[in-house]
């Protein structure tokens, strides 16, 4: 081609974008901030090797993630590029597995017109082969089908990691070796039971799959994989055939995935990825500094304030930041036995006494208690401490409220032990307990008592992971416990000192401690690295830190390699003389009767809690970061400052691109093309709370990115006390926009965390009239004209089916007064028969028959002579047919087509989006007639299958609303993200129903909090 062709395709590039799109041979990493041009970059080098004539079309490979940036990127290539150039290879990871099968489906063991299931029809296979599953714990006998979501989830979790069958089998084979040489550890024999029922389980699926001709989406990339490492003739001639490799969104590739381009890439080493990895007090608030007081919002940066260092001692320390923001949220006023009084939001970290004895009983506790191997009870008590102790199987302990007398506890507890379907059983067997062992663990297999607790935490705003008291260390039968004890400011010799004037520069340490003699925690540690020493029983771990944060993710990283429970705690305070540990635990866990730690004088002493008052309000509020001690005195009272961080690993195949590819050029782009500076500032201060976790740490680059638009951006926080009142100010601030300045309705993007999240913002939109579509919604089958379409088929199939036949008669097509409908419903009901009897036998009910109109009684002979017209018909015509032949010949769909308006315009996409699901059924069902599709539509239902409805023409005039998953690599004038609250936007972290064992993991494991990180990285998409 010629060099004016080439420098066409290089025009408009910055010196980074020419650089990525001109690298030559060998691996290329390229790291691409949001909005910086990395789609552009891809397509420009696609055309450009073919330019260069470093490639032919078809010997490049271009992977992405959704079907909609294959068609995107395929299309920006097509216009690249002259005329008569085809057969690239640009599509999903996805789409290239089934493609490379299909091609080579004989030496795989398939046949070549294979069937893809999707994850419902993934459920209806299962269900219909469940009891050949050598299936007993995973199948309990109350319901059967219970766990099916579950280990379909971990299968596809375990080919996500590369695991087959035979690699969980291996696993299983090493687990009973174990068993055989450890007789006497019940917990490795029920855990070895249940590994081998999930590995057989997993093998058996995956021969009823090949005995059917089928395949699910997992399959797609490990089948793909085992092909080329079973075949290395076809391997070599795909390796020849793809000298160069390009892959858009990187850091989102799994594992399999990763280890297939590997294998790909391996004979050229032409491979270019693109990727990016990316609480408080109201003012007048008095803060203790060195010299006297100040209100904290008086405090800066570089003043040292008063902070304890433990056993009643108290030092200075600086301050590094100081956080200020409007909030409105519940703030929880404290008083104590001796006069102090603080006020802070009910998620501030404070330290808190709970004397294991309490000194008078009168004050009774609704508390929740945890076992290991069940979950949650609810219970009454006056002593924490002891109900933990005398159950002994269980671990810990989380109180809710407390009450003066034991009459309104029991209430309490009986009132949320009903609304929230919570046991009130114990766990530790005694005389004329009926409810125990195995009866015990069947209540709990057979109820979803976590989503009670959950719901009752959230209502409570209660943090269950802050327990109140938690039993030590224990490995005893067939019981393991591993109690992981991070301790701020830890120093195990005593001051020398007097408490009564601060110290001077003492050294502060922060220590991770746990002991075990449990073989399996032990051989756990020391294959994760962790440093141990010999204790009298067993090992123990003991590691310091002068960081909060770094002690912070040892703790969290124990945590995840034992399964153990991690307790922080501060021993900041001194009651009776003796200095006392305190936990750390958020304000709204705090009770009346637990102790706080006050400063008198220059001591700490603990002070009991009296007192507490609760008001909702939207306030400034403050906070500080204190170095190393990280907390400082707020009206006398010691509290934390909330501002630290457990860190978390990062993504590991783009983290780990350099570490596989040591050779590959970097080149980062940073010049943003679509956020104005402010708010891309924004959202880099946000990102860098995941260090040291991201590839601009990890790399030693510079990914700030800068603008080359000159608009002024702005960010706006704005407040609302519920969802609704949220809803409605979006709604108000959106009208008031396009009515007062130059902006379109689809110049809004309303950003949502989740599909469930829009309900209310939709509803609000509707409320004031603003046209709007959503992306992500769901529930195709619940909307009018399909439903009267499923309606119609199951009339057709079952005239028995009263509901159906109820809604047809009702609806549009026919218009049956609703008058005379329910008097022959009622009618049918009377003389419990169903509808469609009714309707055949007008004559024989003389009653009825007078009382309807005539026009009723046409509309009934219409009806049910066209039903046995269709049904006559259903015979020979396929289900597509007929329902087309029913929304032709009842005028239906020329009634929607002839008044054209966004309403009908809707009904008739969706009609469309309906149709394509029958045509696809066709595929799977051996006799395309209605009677079997309403049988398999029934089953996609039960399988949770609800389709997206059909999407708005993108040049509607409408506000967009779409999840932040979504919004990726869109853009928007106006962007609003709602519902940024706990819960919600950082969404909880779900732990796996069944876990990957880690020793089957691949993939680095994460070290930290990794989902959080997760949920700042979507946050950060959304911002820019």
């Amino acid at each position: 081609m010629s060099p004016l062709y080439e420098k066409k395709i290089l025009e408009g590039l910055n010196e980074e974008q020419k650089k990525a799109v001109t690298h030559g041979e060998g691996p290329l990493l390229i790291v691409a901030g949001a909005g910086t041009g990395k789609t552009q970059v891809i397509t420009r080098r696609i055309a450009y090797l073919i330019a260069t004539k470093r490639a032919r079309p078809e010997e490049i490979l271009a992977l992405t993630f959704t079907d909609k940036a294959a068609l995107e990127m395929e299309e920006r290539v097509d216009v690249l590029v002259p005329y008569g150039y085809t057969d690239f290879w640009i599509c999903t990871f996805h789409a290239f597995g089934d493609r490379v099968l299909k091609e080579n489906a004989l030496e795989i063991g398939l046949s070549p017109d294979f069937q893809v299931l999707s994850v419902p029809e993934q459920v209806i296979f299962f269900r219909e082969h469940l009891f050949e599953f050598p299936l007993s714990y995973y199948r309990p006998l109350g319901n059967p089908t219970r766990h099916i979501q579950a280990i379909l989830t971990f299968i596809s979790r375990a080919k996500d990691e590369d695991v087959t069958p035979e690699d969980y089998l291996s696993y299983v084979k090493r687990l009973e070796k174990k068993v055989r040489e450890n007789p006497e550890d019940k917990e490795l024999e029920e855990m070895f039971l249940k590994e081998r029922e999930i590995a057989l389980t997993y093998k058996k699926y995956q021969e009823l799959l090949a005995r059917e001709g089928k395949i699910d989406f997992g399959d797609q990339i490990v089948l793909t994989l085992k092909l080329f490492r079973e075949h290395p003739l076809i391997l070599k001639r795909y390796q020849r055939r793809f000298r160069y490799i390009l892959i858009d969104e990187f850091q989102d590739t799994n594992y399999s995935q990763f280890q297939l381009v590997k294998l790909l890439a391996k004979e050229h080493r032409n491979i270019t990825v693109v990727g990016d990895d990316d609480q408080c007090l109201p003012p007048g608030t008095l803060v203790k500094v060195r010299g006297g007081e100040k209100k904290i919002e008086e405090v800066r940066p570089g003043e040292e304030v008063v902070t304890a260092v433990g056993k009643g001692y108290t030092t200075y320390s600086r301050v590094l930041k100081v956080f200020k923001k409007k909030k409105k949220t519940r703030f929880l006023t404290f008083h104590t036995e001796n006069g102090y009084k603080v006020e802070v939001t009910d998620n501030h970290k404070l330290f808190c006494f709970i004397p294991p004895v309490p000194s008078e009983k009168n004050l009774y506790y609704v508390y929740l208690m945890w076992r290991q191997d069940l979950g949650w009870r609810i219970g009454t008590t006056n002593d924490l401490a002891a109900s933990l102790r005398l159950e002994r199987s269980a671990d810990r302990i989380v109180a809710l409220r407390c009450f003066n007398s034991e009459r309104e506890a029991k209430y309490f507890e009986t009132l949320c032990s009903l609304k929230y379907g919570i046991p009130t059983v114990c766990f530790m067997k005694r005389d004329g307990l009926h409810i125990c062992d195995e009866l015990l663990k069947k209540l709990y297999r057979e109820l979803d008592i976590d989503k009670g607790v959950r719901a009752l935490a959230n209502d409570l705003r209660v943090d269950l992971d802050a327990h109140h008291f938690s039993l030590d260390s224990i490995n005893r039968g067939d019981k393991t416990r591993v109690k992981i004890h991070l301790e701020m400011c830890y120093r195990k010799n005593s001051f020398k000192s007097s408490r009564d004037e601060p110290l001077k520069n003492p050294s502060v340490l922060h220590r991770v401690f746990l002991q075990t003699s449990n073989e399996k925690i032990i051989e756990k540690l020391k294959s994760a690295k962790v440093p141990v020493t010999r204790a009298k029983k067993g090992i123990r771990v003991r590691i310091t830190s002068s960081k909060l944060e770094e002690a912070g993710a040892i703790a969290e990283y124990l945590r995840r390699v034992t399964s153990g429970i991690v307790e922080s705690k501060f021993s900041l305070g001194t009651l009776n003389v003796q200095h006392k540990p305190a936990l750390v635990i958020p304000a709204s866990n705090v009770l009346v009767g637990f102790y706080l730690p006050v400063l008198k004088n220059s001591k700490v002493i603990y002070d009991k809690v009296v007192k507490i008052n609760e008001q909702v309000k939207e306030e400034i509020v403050y906070d500080l970061e204190v170095d190393r001690t990280h907390n400082f005195v707020a009206n006398g009272v010691v509290v934390h400052n909330s501002i630290y961080k457990f860190r978390g690993a990062a993504i590991s195949n783009i983290l780990g691109f350099l570490d596989t590819y040591p050779d590959a050029h970097q080149i980062v782009l940073t010049r943003n093309y679509r956020s104005p500076q402010q708010i891309l500032d924004c959202a880099y201060r946000l990102i860098q709370y995941n260090n040291p976790d991201r590839l601009e740490f990890k790399n030693k680059i510079n990914k700030r990115l800068v603008t080359i638009k000159k608009d002024v951006g702005r960010v706006r926080f704005l407040h609302y006390d519920s969802v609704l009142s949220e809803a409605e100010g979006v709604a108000k601030l959106i009208k008031e926009k396009v009515e007062r300045e130059d902006y379109r309705w689809s110049d809004f993007a309303i950003l949502v965390r989740a599909n469930d999240d829009a309900e209310p913002f939709l509803h609000a939109l509707n409320m004031v009239g603003i046209p709007w579509r959503f992306s992500g919604n769901e529930g195709l089958y619940n909307q009018e004209e399909v439903r009267l379409l499923i309606c119609f088929l199951k009339a057709l199939v079952n005239p028995e089916d009263s509901v159906s036949l109820y809604y047809l008669a009702a609806s549009e097509i026919y218009q049956m007064p609703l008058k005379d409908l329910t008097l022959c419903m009622n009618c049918a009901f009377r003389k419990n028969r169903s509808l469609f009897y009714v309707f055949s036998h007008l004559e024989e009910l003389s009653d009825l028959n007078q009382e309807l109109s005539p026009e009723s009684k046409a509309t009934v002979q219409r009806l049910l002579g066209e039903l046995e017209d269709y049904l006559n018909k259903s015979v020979k015509l396929s289900t597509g047919e007929i329902l087309y032949q029913f929304i032709t010949r009842t005028g239906f769909l020329s009634r929607l087509t002839r008044n054209p308006s966004a309403r009908n315009e809707r009904k008739v996409r969706n009609i469309a989006r309906f149709f394509e699901l029958v045509q696809n059924s066709a595929r799977v069902l051996k006799d395309d007639r209605a009677m079997q599709f309403v049988r398999y539509l029934d089953l996609l239902i039960q399988a949770g299958d609800n389709p997206a409805v059909a999407e708005a023409e993108l040049e509607t005039d409408a506000v967009n609303v779409l999840t932040i998953h979504k919004a990726k690599g869109l853009e928007f004038p106006v962007v609003i993200m709602v519902s940024l609250i706990n819960q919600r936007f950082p969404s909880p972290f779900r732990r796996e129903a069944i876990p990957l064992p880690d020793e089957l993991i691949r993939d680095i494991l994460p070290s930290g909090d990794f989902h959080r990180q997760e949920e700042r990285r979507l946050f950060y998409v959304g911002l820019t």
